[in-house]
């Protein structure tokens, strides 16, 4: 998918998933093992199971620290492709069970009257996503 898509706020959970593949792929050099994505009204969670012990997660670069940067990431490609703007909340990884969890707000600067106060056209303050890593 490139360009300004037309996906609207029903869509933006299948844009996000794609993003995430695709950046996992280019990352490991391999597609995830899983993704899904739940949305419950303006909250999105993508749940990403990869392979720990294989391609490129094996080298240098340890997975915490890789997915450390994912939200804000997929946010960033979710609102160039959409219109949509996702708020980057938590990231959650283990890398010995080979699950990570990104966590996100959707808002919709498109719809003014669903946004209130310091949201309504303004960007949110970006807030620095917290990563959690669980021992294995």
């Amino acid at each position: 998918m490139t360009g300004l898509a037309t996906a609207t706020r029903d869509e933006v959970e299948c844009v996000a998933a794609e993003v995430l593949r695709e950046l996992y792929d280019a990352f490991a050099g391999e597609p995830p093992r899983a993704l899904r994505a739940y949305r419950e009204r303006d909250t999105l969670l993508l749940l990403l199971r990869f392979d720990a012990h294989a391609g490129a997660l094996r080298a240098e670069v340890e997975p915490d620290v890789a997915f450390m940067a994912l939200p804000s990431i997929v946010a960033e490609a979710v609102g160039a492709r959409t219109g949509l703007r996702l708020r980057a909340g938590d990231a959650s990884v283990c890398a010995a069970t080979g699950l990570a969890v990104l966590g996100f707000t959707v808002v919709d600067q498109r719809d003014s009257g669903a946004l209130t106060g310091d949201d309504r056209w303004e960007p949110a303050p970006e807030r620095r996503a917290e990563l959690r890593v669980v021992a294995g």
